[in-house]
């Protein structure tokens, strides 16, 4: 009689402790505690971002498209890639130097400061994979600022070239 007791007790504790366990980890059936709009350098995305137990949840895909990356999801992972682009065929032919080389046009210099920028905003966006954020060092937040002001310094060096060619 004894063992059917204890065997009941640990039993029900381990169906109890069990479900306890499943019910704090999903977050199906909880309440929607708001929506949010979603503006991504300057233009609004049209899906909302929503607030449940004090997290907030955005459209991964709405805003690494709208920040101009492929984005794709296996293997419960989201992967954001940046997009390949085109070069533009260039319609002038780069000057020859004294020493017979030719120097990059202004288009292929735009070219290569996006190429920078967009690798630096790339690797600044994997960070939530690769450190908690909520406990980064000293030295990982210089590093983070110090990426965002060289991607900052790259655009005006875009931008200043862009406006040569007006």
């Amino acid at each position: 009689m004894r063992k059917y007791i204890i065997g009941a007790i640990v039993g029900s504790a381990l169906t109890f402790s069990v479900s306890a366990y499943g019910a704090e980890l999903s977050k199906i059936g909880k309440k929607v505690q708001g929506e949010y709009t979603v503006v991504v350098d300057g233009a609004t995305l049209p899906q909302k971002a929503v607030g449940v137990d004090g997290s907030t949840y955005a459209p991964l895909r709405a805003i690494g498209e709208e920040l101009g990356y492929n984005v794709s999801f296996s293997n419960k992972t989201v992967t954001f890639s940046a997009k390949e682009v085109k070069e533009p065929v260039s319609t002038t032919t780069p000057e020859p130097t004294a020493s017979g080389t030719t120097t990059p046009t202004t288009q292929d210099q735009i070219s290569e400061l996006e190429k920078q920028r967009d690798k630096l905003t790339y690797e600044l966006l994997s960070w939530p994979s690769k450190y908690d954020l909520s406990n980064l060092t000293d030295e990982q937040k210089k590093e983070a600022e110090e990426m965002k002001r060289k991607i900052d310094d790259l655009q005006k060096q875009i931008d200043a070239l862009k406006e040569q060619l007006k």
